[in-house]
């Protein structure tokens, strides 16, 4: 069993759809202005 899921299919299925969508994730540190990373 992985993560809690019934079966390997399962856990690729979800696998697949969290990494088509990952790069859509913005981080509250991206919405800073002026901050120590943005010099």
């Amino acid at each position: 069993m992985l993560l809690g899921y019934n079966g390997s299919e399962t856990a690729e299925i979800y696998a697949h759809v969290g990494n088509k969508d990952i790069g859509k994730i913005k981080s509250p540190l991206d919405s800073l202005e002026g901050g120590e990373m943005n010099k």
